[in-house]
């Protein structure tokens, strides 16, 4: 046996179960019709402090999409530094990536500050790729992980596209960037281990082959655009331990031959992400060196949101039972988007749907008819679909089919509208 394996078995038997926790996608400033979640964030950050100091949990790793938009609160960036500056009393490790939501620029500005804090942040792809390697270390002070921390990969950090370039090239140029980045950053992570054989952690945004799509509050990410259909698995190497997703709001797992997840949002954004549970996982790695342990850590609700749908009747049925569970005179309170399937039109419907919950806690965020052309919604449910959930590319994609209904978006148009878009962000966030 080479005495650099005797001083590798000596590591890996002397070192302590190391826990993490993988989240992503807060959407800190998130508005759901009129409603403000403040609270519910707040709620969120006390129960996972909570989590963090009796389970003992080393590190926190936190995916991107941290703030809804590129240009959060004042109040939206307050929760979001009172938070971890309260975790990094109890956990040793934080390092914090950059999503699409996010603005780089404004994440990376407080990366001194932050990291003389113990805290790591990266908003950008930094020109030293190696920045993008942070050793992470038990309550011991023993190395326990590399983390290779990725952020959201933005148009300007790959190769820049040739004067004539089809899809499929555009395609292969986007995911040959991407698989770039990471097999260099895998590379050299594996160089810095020596001996040490400690686990190699990978972050991502990315949109990945396999994976499931469900929300319509979650925007396309611009690396998607041209008919890609996600980000291959195969761009993480065989030395790869687990990986940590961000993006996606459904918690999942991507088959693969290491642990690729996404952790999904704490909170439900949007009435398409009512049916599964909202978490955060606690990834554990024992001292026999072998995969993780991944254990789902449901979130508690704090105000529940019900999708409720079926005939006029039916829904005035269903009505009447949850106004009976939130009276006007308890704290809980409930969200409700109302789907009605009626193939006769009826006057009065939508005065109807709300007298029936008006002396209770229930609020209703939309009322849609199926059957026919007639549709009603809250002003405020409207508003927010013109200005929230349509991306910039939504809105040239729409403009470009209004003028040329019968042709197909041209890929090199788009290609040339998302690069223009990411410049004009940049000097924006510059100003």
């Amino acid at each position: 046996m080479e005495y650099s394996d005797v001083i590798a078995d000596n590591i890996l038997a002397a070192r302590h179960m190391f826990k993490l926790i993988h989240t992503a996608d807060w959407h800190l400033g998130h508005k759901l019709d009129k409603f403000d979640r403040t609270h519910e964030h707040e709620h969120f950050f006390d129960w996972l402090l909570t989590h963090i100091q009796e389970h003992e949990i080393d590190g926190i790793l936190i995916c991107g999409d941290l703030f809804d938009s590129s240009n959060p609160s004042i109040q939206a960036m307050k929760l979001f530094f009172d938070f971890i500056l309260q975790a990094k009393q109890y956990c040793p490790n934080i390092v914090i990536t950059a999503g699409n939501h996010d603005s780089a620029a404004r994440l990376d500005a407080f990366r001194s500050l932050l990291h003389a804090l113990g805290i790591y942040i990266i908003g950008s792809i930094p020109d030293n790729l190696n920045d993008c390697i942070l050793p992470l270390y038990n309550r011991n002070q023993e190395l326990s992980a590399y983390v290779v921390a990725v952020p959201y990969i933005r148009p300007m950090d790959l190769p820049p596209p040739p004067v004539l370039e089809n899809g499929n090239q555009s395609q292969q140029r986007i995911i040959s960037g991407i698989s770039d980045i990471y097999s260099k950053l895998l590379a050299s992570t594996v160089s810095q281990q020596s001996y040490s054989r400690v686990p190699i952690i990978v972050t991502g945004h990315l949109f990945m082959v396999g994976s499931q799509q469900t929300s319509e509050s979650e925007r396309p990410i611009q690396l998607e655009v041209g008919n890609i259909q996600g980000i291959p698995v195969d761009i993480f190497s065989k030395d790869v331990d687990y990986v940590a997703l961000g993006h996606l709001h459904r918690s999942q797992r991507i088959s693969y031959s290491c642990p690729i997840y996404y952790s999904g949002s704490p909170l439900i954004l949007s009435f398409a992400e009512t049916d599964y549970v909202h978490q955060v996982l606690e990834v554990q790695f024992h001292e026999d060196g072998k995969q993780p342990v991944i254990i789902p850590v449901p979130v508690p609700v704090l105000v529940k949101m019900y999708d409720i749908s079926g005939s006029f009747d039916r829904i005035c049925e269903l009505l009447n039972d949850l106004a009976i569970q939130y009276p006007l005179f308890q704290a809980d309170e409930a969200r409700v988007r109302v789907t009605i399937t009626e193939h006769e039109p009826k006057t009065g419907i939508k005065g109807q749907i709300l007298d029936s919950v008006k002396d209770s806690r229930i609020n209703i965020l939309g009322i849609r008819i199926q059957g026919n052309n007639h549709c009603f919604s809250t002003q405020q449910e409207t508003e927010n679909r013109q200005l929230v959930d349509l991306s910039p590319i939504d809105v040239f994609r729409s403009m470009y089919y209004e003028k040329y209904p019968q042709s197909e978006l041209p890929n090199e148009l788009q290609q040339a509208f998302l690069e223009i878009l990411e410049s004009a962000t940049q000097i924006l966030e510059s100003m």
